[in-house]
């Protein structure tokens, strides 16, 4: 069965390594981002807004999410 897009979107394809992979992964679950399709429009953003994506910010972001979740667990 092929894929069908939704109106708007494209499909892409990518050859890459497990490794990389994994780094995706880690990168969506890190985000919060709700699909690996907004992960990627962000990463993206990010690399063309700043030419690589820093270690640091990527650190602060893990950070402020922690923070924010003990928060929102906090309020339940």
């Amino acid at each position: 069965m092929s894929h069908q897009s939704k109106p708007g979107t494209t499909q892409i394809a990518l050859d890459i390594s497990y490794d990389a992979k994994q780094r995706f992964e880690t990168l969506h679950q890190t985000m919060g981002f709700r699909t690996k399709a907004q992960t990627l429009e962000a990463v993206l953003y990010v690399v063309s807004t700043k030419d690589k994506i820093d270690p640091a910010l990527l650190g602060q972001m893990d950070k402020k999410l922690d923070t924010t979740i003990h928060l929102l667990q906090s309020l339940l």
